[in-house]
């Protein structure tokens, strides 16, 4: 990899097989990858000579970090992350730091089929050709500064739990069963929101930063928070009603209840990142929220109204032209 980012050519030579080259990217890019068998190697760049290196006989096992998605392969660990595409053709390809504001860490421009960095400790999410790939934790990330409870909306609704941290901010969430089995995964990385669907009936009990926030009762007939409901709270089913859903370009909110009140609607995508947000002194009983940028997915949306409790509503948005 060129440390400086820019194209470069880069060769590889087999030293034991007549200096035959055996790979070559030919000034397209500013990285190579290839996978050789044990042997002694001699690596060019800018036909500037450096040290051989030699490969010792590989393991059999398969990488302990590694995934498939879209079409790539992806390997992780020690500090790097490395992708290529199976097909060898070139993909877009980039690499978003979660936990410091979605950031670019790594953008190949389309130019490569591959791309190889290394990162610090934290947590990343990589895109093949816009499609999002699993997260990856690398290290581990430091939950230092992350909040509690309080700053936490948590909703619940036909076998479906979601958790979903105020303004951007990150936590530790973890849902358990009565087994005290945890149901979300990697639950030590900060998230913004998760969302366990296809729960069966129980008792579930949802942490924050370590920290229990509330227990719920999932039941097909009642549905209830353990904790003390405000005096001023209302059913958000009956005050709350989006169509079209799934949405295209645009959802309306149908608020007949909060109308006339100062409130605010945001919009978040499953990865916890607010993509709209509308403030106003006077809430009308029929918003209309653009989605003109949102891609196919799930979607959740919260209103607030003085002196109401949060509301939390979910969504898709699909893309049927």
């Amino acid at each position: 990899i060129m440390n400086d980012g820019e194209d470069a050519g880069i060769k590889i030579h087999d030293l034991l097989n007549g200096w035959v080259v055996v790979a070559d990217n030919d000034y397209q890019s500013n990285s190579l990858v290839v996978n050789l068998p044990a042997g002694e190697y001699l690596v060019k760049i800018n036909s500037n000579e450096c040290e051989e290196i030699i490969l010792t006989e590989e393991s059999n096992d398969p990488p302990a970090n590694s995934l498939s998605c879209h079409g790539a392969t992806i390997n992780y660990g020690d500090g790097e992350i490395s992708i290529t595409m199976d097909d060898e053709e070139n993909a877009g390809i980039k690499i978003h730091d979660i936990l410091n504001g979605w950031v670019v860490v790594a953008d190949n421009g389309y130019a490569t089929n591959e791309l190889a960095i290394s990162l610090p400790d934290g947590v990343y999410l990589v895109k093949i050709n816009s499609q999002t790939c699993e997260e990856i934790v690398l290290g581990s990330p430091s939950t230092e500064g992350f909040i509690d409870c309080s700053a936490s909306m948590i909703t619940f609704n036909d076998g479906s739990i979601s958790v979903l941290m105020d303004d951007g901010q990150q936590g530790n969430i973890q849902i358990f069963n009565e087994a005290g089995e945890a149901l979300t995964s990697n639950g030590s990385v900060p998230r913004r929101q998760v969302i366990v669907d296809n729960l069966p009936n129980g008792q579930y009990t949802v942490t924050v930063n370590g920290v229990e926030c509330q227990q719920v009762i999932m039941n097909t007939q009642i549905s209830q928070h353990r904790a003390l409901e405000e005096e001023n709270s209302i059913n958000d089913d009956q005050a709350v009603t989006l169509f079209p859903n799934p949405a295209q370009d645009y959802i309306q909110v149908h608020i007949p209840k909060l109308e006339g009140l100062a409130g605010t609607i945001k919009v978040y995508d499953a990865y916890g990142q607010m993509i709209a947000n509308y403030e106003t002194n006077a809430l009308h009983a029929y918003e209309r929220m653009e989605l003109t940028n949102a891609r196919n997915g799930l979607y959740f949306m919260t209103i607030e109204a003085k002196n109401k409790r949060r509301i939390g509503k979910r969504f898709v948005v699909e893309d049927t032209k």
